[in-house]
């Protein structure tokens, strides 16, 4: 095999970064002489198209060198491959798209196939020429086009003949790296990789694997036996099936069966079959979204789904978002995102103290989807906070500001004036009244407050542990007068 690297000594003598001031003519004039030189040129020669053009013509691995714009360029491509096919390793994707350019550069090397688009991989001319040069070419073709049995070995069958046949001539001309007997070698080789991919080889694998359904050819994929043991292994393996038996009701239901979200792969015929569709809720309530808009709005089917993923409740009709029990069964899901099905649900439900409330008692942070009067309403909030004392964080900021409000949640749990306004955190009486409810509001008193030492003082009076929550200075002048608290 020639090497493709160029001979820098060589290269040198002809342009070098010592040179490279001569200017065009002197860029011309190297590349003339070894094509390589453009490695060497400034960039602003390398996209000029006369000079890339003679580059490519005495020697066409420089086109690697040449600029983006001119590795698009047809003619200077063309010029290249047709001299060796490996070049078009540094042409742009659009040309490696260009049948005639990939068909030209096969021709002169095999190993070209490999930088030829997908699409041009699946060319069965193209790659048939390609293993003209040498059979191992077809390491390069797509996959699809080497699960065609039949093609592949007639494929086969006329590359080893037309070798048979070649004059001596034609075989230098090609310089093949194999003789005969290491072509037909070659050739078993592949064949048993052929047989590999037969049925009872896929069939062992997905029963295995489901998903290895994916790596099947299209005629497996469309096989019933197999598609329905992939499918029993890995619901999610439908995605691979043929539209044939995506829409086939025994594979689709075994695929539910497994995995409920399948139902996304389903058949819309499918996506409406309501059996199919109660299987597919009852493993994942999620797969309501790829139901048909008739089942989501079936309340049988749409309670199922809830009561397995609450947040299941988005997908159901405006309908059934209005239905009562069905919201009731949502929200008492805990699992899902931020806030729950609450989010969801209609706002006649937001507004519903019993709805809301058992929202909060799954996840509290459902609170942020309350209706605006339920935020404002101190009777619902203190039952709110008998599930979970940080409720407060939801309530509106009228509430958060309810001196009566929160001298009735401090009987509760005194923790929760950590959200009460700062201007009840700073209010003198307010603090002092609560405070004889339980000492522990002093931790959330302001910051003015806790440096404040008449506060202290009068505070003291009730309580004299409530130094404990004075500012550190005060801390310290207060130990020193304990005298203050005789």
């Amino acid at each position: 095999m020639t090497s493709s690297k160029p001979n820098q000594r060589d290269t040198t003598k002809t342009l070098n970064p010592g040179t490279v001031c001569e200017g065009r003519d002197a860029v011309l004039a190297a590349v003339k002489k070894d094509g390589i030189a453009l490695h060497y040129a400034p960039a602003l020669f390398k996209n000029d198209r006369e000079i890339v053009l003679e580059a490519v013509k005495n020697n066409s691995y420089a086109l690697a060198d040449a600029s983006k714009t001119l590795k698009d360029d047809r003619e200077i491509v063309l010029e290249a491959v047709s001299r060796k096919g490996k070049a078009l390793s540094h042409a742009s994707a659009r040309l490696k798209n260009d049948r005639e350019i990939v068909l030209i550069a096969v021709k002169q090397r095999d190993e070209a196939l490999q930088y030829a688009s997908e699409r041009l991989k699946n060319d069965r001319a193209i790659v048939l020429e390609a293993m003209k040069q040498d059979v191992a070419a077809l390491e390069y073709a797509s996959d699809d086009l080497k699960s065609e049995r039949s093609w592949f070995l007639n494929a086969l069958k006329q590359e080893v003949l037309s070798h048979d046949c070649a004059s001596d001539d034609l075989k230098d001309e090609r310089n093949r790296s194999l003789n005969a007997l290491k072509q037909r070698a070659l050739a078993d080789e592949y064949a048993n990789g052929m047989l590999r991919r037969e049925r009872e080889t896929v069939l062992a694998a997905v029963r295995v694997r489901g998903e290895k359904l994916g790596d099947a050819s299209e005629r497996l994929k469309d096989d019933s036996d197999i598609v329905l043991e992939a499918v029993e292994s890995c619901g999610e393996a439908l995605q691979y099936a043929s539209e044939r038996l995506q829409d086939d009701r025994g594979v689709v239901l075994m695929a539910v069966m497994d995995c409920g979200q399948a139902l996304q792969h389903a058949s819309e015929r499918l996506k409406d079959d309501r059996d199919i569709v109660l299987e597919a809720v009852g493993d994942c309530g999620r797969a309501l979204q790829y139901a048909s808009e008739r089942l989501k709005d079936d309340s049988r089917l749409v309670l199922m789904a809830v009561a397995d993923c609450g947040e299941a409740l988005q997908y159901a009709s405006r309908r059934l978002k209005k239905d009562r029990e069905i919201v009731l069964e949502a929200v008492k899901d805990c699992g899902g995102t931020f806030g729950g099905a609450l989010r969801y649900a209609s706002a006649e439900f937001r507004n519903d103290p019993e709805v809301v409330l058992e929202a909060a008692k799954q996840d509290v942070t459902a609170l942020e989807y309350a209706g605006d009067s339920l935020k404002s309403d101190a009777e619902f909030f203190l039952e709110a906070v008998k599930q979970d004392v940080w409720a407060i964080e939801y309530a509106s900021d009228t509430l958060k500001n309810d001196r009566i409000f929160f001298l009735r949640v401090v009987e509760q749990d005194a923790r929760g004036l950590a959200y009460a306004s700062a201007m009840l955190k700073n209010d003198r009486n307010f603090l002092l009244d609560a405070m004889k409810l339980d000492v522990l509001v002093l931790a959330h008193a302001s910051t003015k407050l806790k440096s404040d030492r008449d506060f202290f003082l009068e505070a003291a009076k009730y309580d004299p542990e409530t130094l404990e929550y004075a500012s550190a200075a005060l801390k310290s002048d207060l130990k020193k007068r304990k005298s203050d608290f005789a």
